[in-house]
């Protein structure tokens, strides 16, 4: 069993949930890096105040493009993980 998938099913994945779960992190992970990369950096220079705003701005546009990747575009998990 590969690392990723021992720590799916550490973490309560079944071999039902198992391919949403891969399909959510693969894209999860590539804009983490982006993410934390962007906000550490505005943190270190000096702009906590702006890398909160950030995140909760970012939080507010994932609660409106969540069920519309979702349900309109019919995206799926891909589609929740995009937003």
């Amino acid at each position: 069993m590969s690392p990723i998938l021992f720590f799916f099913f550490f973490f309560g994945a079944s071999s039902q949930t198992l391919p949403y779960a891969h399909d959510f992190m693969i894209i999860i992970l590539a804009g983490n890096v982006i993410t934390n990369t962007s906000m550490k950096f505005m943190c270190s220079v000096g702009h906590p105040r702006k890398a909160m705003y950030a995140t909760i701005i970012t939080i507010v546009i994932n609660l409106i493009l969540n069920p519309l990747f979702i349900f309109k575009f019919g995206w799926g998990i891909q589609g929740s993980a995009s937003a």
